[in-house]
């Protein structure tokens, strides 16, 4: 007892310190923001008072500023009449392409709220149906879908300019009553069955999934690893417990709340129904100041070229999606606080449970920086869960690659024209030849080369990677997965109270009217509602819109009383930022005080040994053993993909098309030509595991597969023809290693 009581006074104090500290540099941090915005307004005041020409140009300010106002609150009223319009549509999706519906999920016999529907390309291109086929998941987490093709320059368009079929699964406002994930996993697996029916000459559908509809499709995936090829996930959550310290800190939200019950709480309210209006304002609250301060002011400040692409966003932002109840309380449960999916403990039948590492298709992961939803931690760092060396993931055969943006937000990596016209047209060219790679962890690295006439050239390379370099981006992980764990154990037993004792009053008590009622009266609903044709205090404003525009007068970026709004205007950014970083820096410190003290005490608790544990960290000895056995058995084939794999090895990267290129040679040539892809790929596999195990080995156990001297002249004269498609210019480490094979088989 003396002992707890030494750890808890000593966790106390430190706490108390270290909130003392906290609110002395938030404090300092304030006043100083505050001095300088005092001082760059003054210094702005007095240089456009000091200056009588200047004063002149105030009455086309004022006009400018008039205009703008009326225009602004315009196209927040047009905000509210598209918001009302969609929802009497039954909210469709946003896409900017035309499509037919050609499976309705509600008739299933397992029915839900999801449908696959072909978009058709628009007039003036085609589509060529040999072409591989994609389909395109957008995330179900409160908006409707279409956000990564309601503009022309999007993932749909770029596919479909492409020649490529593409397919979308959509989903429906209202969940079917009695749908669980399994039934949604059930219908998106017959969805995918039938565009490869639909397309028996083509390659395997490459699936496309974004954020939510990411984790979904990988999961279905590894379920049934058959059903499709190539998997892009955009922005995917699939380790949900890490990120980066100071940076991420709304993954400690669901600690603090005490857990999932407030899901399950927020569906009884909603008479079995989760409000997505819930997870959108959540989003928001993620980064308030540009929700609810710098998106406005930058469509006031832009209101001539921003209304367009204001409104498109907004449609989709305000087409507002439910879940069923079951549905929001398995995401939390599974995934959000007990990050099952990397821990493989989601059950698939009674004796089996899901498994990432049980995916056998290409994986794509793009992910960025200056994403705030989903960080790159999030996105990455399940493979060093599951995987304790590289080795573990070409032993499976598996092929991922992840290429990290600098600045791009969430919503970006889906709707970004700049994104779709150079990361996702540069991913959807080398789908092809991603598939052509051998099994490891790869980085994709897209350079900027000038041209001699000037013109810029995306080149990309692929960069082979280890999982320390995965690790490093996560800090302190290990002891945030025990800190997270003492999260998922709070969470079940306060759900478990609640389900006991609160849980039956509260849906006793509501009843659909009211629960209809609160979802009318949602702040995110009620804003666009207010803010419509509904509202007669806008009626002048929608009246004088149209002669305002006609009449326009923008006073410019060179106004001295413009430019010094834009000025305070960042200035107040930046402030209101800094108070955004205080609470998230308070929400962590908060975090880790409680269940740090938790954490503490446990290691004096004599029942310790009942916390769950993550994944441990392991090898797979016998197949590693097995493979190594194959390392003198083959031949000329055996022996050509290896040097092959030696030659890469030995630069660390390679060009992509130019390896895809070589390897399509190598199809062609007769030693290879009665292999089916299956075989050729199991060839890769085993020699991509020797040269990556042991590459000295590798290389000198290459006589024990080339015996005749015939066969090692074929196997050089393979290699040499390659050598210049392979690397451009052929470097010298290749060169050299090339030179020490010659040698080898001579002395052989």
């Amino acid at each position: 007892m003396e002992q707890h009581f030494r750890v808890a006074t000593r966790i106390w104090a430190l706490q108390a310190e270290l909130l003392a500290t906290y609110f002395r540099q938030v404090s300092d941090i304030q006043q100083k923001q505050m001095a300088v915005l005092e001082e760059e307004i003054t210094h702005q005041a007095h240089a456009v008072l000091e200056f009588p020409a200047l004063r002149a140009t105030f009455h086309d300010y004022l006009i400018d500023q008039l205009q703008r106002s009326i225009l602004f609150w315009d196209v927040l009223r047009q905000r509210g009449d598209d918001y009302r319009d969609h929802v009497a549509k039954g909210q469709p999706p946003v896409l900017a392409f035309p499509y037919k519906m050609l499976l309705d999920g509600r008739t299933l016999e397992r029915p839900v709220n999801y449908g696959l529907i072909e978009v058709l390309a628009p007039a003036g291109s085609t589509t060529d149906r040999n072409k591989r086929p994609f389909i395109i998941v957008d995330p179900r987490s409160g908006h409707g879908p279409g956000i990564s093709g309601f503009k022309d320059d999007s993932q749909v368009g770029i596919a479909l300019r492409a020649g490529h079929p593409v397919y979308f699964l959509i989903f429906f406002p209202e969940p079917e009553a009695q749908q669980t994930l399994f039934d949604i996993a059930a219908a998106e697996e017959r969805f995918l069955r039938e565009v490869a029916t639909r397309h028996p000459n083509s390659p395997k559908p490459c699936v496309i999934g974004n954020c939510q509809g990411g984790w979904a499709m990988l999961a279905l995936a590894a379920a049934h690893p058959e059903l499709s090829g190539a998997i892009i996930a955009n922005g995917v959550p699939l380790s949900y417990w890490s990120g980066q310290n100071g940076k991420n800190p709304m993954r400690y939200l669901g600690g603090l709340f005490g857990g999932t019950w407030l899901a399950q709480l927020a569906g009884d309210l909603g008479h079995g129904k989760f409000d997505g209006a819930h997870l959108i304002l959540n989003f928001a609250l993620i980064n308030p100041v540009a929700s609810y301060y710098k998106k406005y002011y930058e469509l006031f400040a832009h209101i001539d070229e921003e209304e367009k692409r204001y409104l498109a966003l907004e449609r989709w932002l305000g087409g507002f999606t439910a879940m069923t109840t079951r549905e929001m309380r398995s995401i939390a449960d599974n995934l959000f606080m007990g990050n099952k999916l990397v821990r493989g403990k989601i059950p698939l039948d009674r004796k089996n449970n899901l498994d990432l590492r049980n995916l056998r298709t290409p994986l794509i992961i793009f992910c960025s920086q200056g994403d705030e939803v989903v960080p790159p931690q999030q996105a990455l760092h399940w493979i060093s869960d599951l995987y304790s060396d590289v080795l573990e993931l070409k032993l499976e055969g598996q092929v991922i690659v992840y290429h990290i943006h600098d600045t791009v937000g969430h919503l970006g990596l889906f709707m970004s024209s700049k994104v779709a016209q150079k990361e996702h047209r540069q991913i959807i060219d080398l789908l092809h030849h991603i598939e052509q790679l051998p099994p490891g962890l790869y980085e994709l690295v897209i350079h900027e080369e000038t041209a001699a006439d000037g013109t810029m050239t995306a080149i990309p390379t692929l960069e082979e990677r280890s999982i320390a370099d995965i690790q490093e981006m996560q800090e302190e992980h290990k002891l945030d997965n025990k800190l997270f764990d003492f999260v998922h154990h709070v969470s079940s037993m306060n759900a478990t109270l609640y389900d006991l004792f609160v849980s039956p009053w509260v849906r006793a008590v509501v009843q659909e009217d009211t629960a209809d009622l609160a979802r009318q009266l949602h702040p995110l609903r009620l804003s666009r509602s207010i803010a419509s044709e509904m509202n007669p205090l806008l009626w002048p404003i929608e009246a004088a819109a149209p002669l305002v525009r006609e009449n326009r007068r923008n006073a410019g970026k060179n106004n001295a009383f413009a430019a010094f709004q834009n000025k305070n205007a960042d200035l107040l950014f930046r402030a209101m930022n800094t108070l955004n970083e205080g609470r998230d820096a308070a929400i962590e410190l908060l975090f880790h005080g409680i269940y740090g003290s938790l954490y503490e005490f446990a290691q004096h608790d004599s029942q310790r040994h009942l916390i769950v544990e993550g994944p441990s960290d392991h090898e797979d000895d016998e197949s590693t053993r097995y493979v190594l056995s194959l390392v003198g058995e083959g031949g000329t084939p055996e022996a050509v993909i290896r040097i092959l794999l030696l030659l890469i090895k030995t630069q660390g990267f390679a060009r992509v098309v130019p390896l895809s290129e070589s390897v399509s040679e190598l199809r062609k040539h007769a030693l290879f030509s009665h292999f089916n892809n299956a075989e050729f790929r199991q060839i890769v596999q085993n020699q991509t595991v020797i040269v990556e195990y042991d590459p000295e080995l590798a290389l000198k156990s290459l006589p024990q597969l080339l015996k005749l001297k015939k066969d090692k002249a074929l196997a050089l004269e393979l290699v040499r023809s390659l050598i210049g498609n392979l690397h451009a210019p052929v470097s010298e480490e290749i060169l050299r290693k090339t030179r020490e094979i010659q040698d080898l088989f001579a002395e052989g």
